[in-house]
């Protein structure tokens, strides 16, 4: 499915639900791939819904270790290490840290959550590998 950047298709007049029904739903796992030592997820932007869970995982050939940074907290951590980084700051939302289980795959899974305040929230994250990072993002109904 083709992707649609929010902010140019907002000025062309197209609805939030609109666009919110053009993002892909997000597969069985995001997959975590490494192009020269450069992390690369596919797909780079998806849809999910409270309850579900989100798994990211690794190459199966490939033992390189990575961190999910999220601005904001998308959800309870079943799979993966989580030091005690959620924390917030009067008015900002709590962050959430969340590194690879041992593999191969390296995994990490989500449990989806949503305070029901919005339709939506659109998690911006940083995943982190070989001293590189990338910045996609999730939205979660």
């Amino acid at each position: 499915m083709r992707q649609i950047p929010l902010l140019p298709a907002l000025f062309l007049g197209l609805s939030l639900p609109v666009l919110l029904s053009a993002c892909a739903a997000c597969p069985e796992y995001i997959q975590v791939d490494y192009a020269d030592g450069v992390p690369v997820v596919t797909p780079d932007s998806c849809t999910v819904r409270a309850g579900d869970t989100i798994a990211w995982r690794g190459p199966q050939s490939d033992d390189t270790p990575f961190t999910l940074r999220f601005d904001g907290d998308p959800g309870t951590v079943v799979v993966g290490t989580s030091p005690d980084t959620r924390h917030g700051v009067i008015g900002r939302p709590a962050s959430l840290e969340v590194v690879a289980q041992s593999g191969p795959p390296r995994e990490v899974k989500i449990i989806a959550e949503h305070d029901g305040k919005s339709t939506y929230v659109d998690y911006k994250y940083a995943v982190e590998a070989n001293g590189h990072i990338l910045d996609p993002h999730i939205i979660i109904k």
